[in-house]
């Protein structure tokens, strides 16, 4: 029998070999402040840096295409946790605070940062201790958040929303609506 295509297991298998090899350096550099959950699939485009840590579920996919998956943490207490069953392609996640992304989400080239990263005080240029302030994003189950779009800080998308291409997400989103636009606006409800 001459077969062209190898089977689905047998290229599973491939896969997670493969996805282990790419996440070798930060299993070892890492250690526990990173962790991959069962299934866990990438290409080299993924990128960990930071003192935080960084938790990822089971039967997560992030081959990126074009460009990388990133997470990056700016605080030893910093989490940014990625729920089972979601596909990540080309997203990045800057936490300086908490950032939890729930079960069975899509994720395209999207960014989600929980902070300013500077300060807006006005003696932000004279004044090394000017706050930067921070605030944790919850996006809950069953989330679809469209390539080119960004969710700030201290923002609640609800379950089963849908974030339109290159929408700015600037407020908390309820469950089972279409959001679309900058700032980001309800057009619709999902049944």
């Amino acid at each position: 029998m001459n077969e062209k295509f190898l089977s689905i297991p047998v290229y599973h298998g491939i896969l997670l070999v493969l996805s282990y090899l790419f996440t070798l350096r930060y299993r070892l550099f890492m250690g526990d402040r990173v962790i991959f959950g069962k299934n866990f699939i990438t290409n080299w485009k993924i990128q960990i840096k930071g003192k935080g840590k960084v938790i990822f579920g089971d039967n997560i996919l992030a081959w990126a295409h074009k460009e990388a998956n990133n997470f990056f943490t700016f605080d030893s207490d910093a989490e940014i946790q990625i729920g089972n069953n979601c596909r990540l392609n080309g997203f990045t996640c800057q936490a300086k605070n908490r950032i939890e992304i729930g079960n069975n989400c899509i994720l395209g080239s999207t960014l989600i940062v929980d902070t300013d990263f500077h300060s807006t005080a006005s003696d932000r240029m004279t004044n090394p201790k000017a706050e930067i302030k921070a605030s944790p994003i919850t996006v809950d189950n069953n989330v679809w958040i469209a390539g080119n779009s960004a969710i700030l800080k201290g923002v609640h998308i609800g379950e089963g929303s849908i974030v339109g291409y290159a929408s700015i997400v600037r407020e908390d989103i309820p469950p089972n609506v279409l959001v679309i636009g900058n700032p980001a606006q309800i057009i619709k409800n999902l049944d």
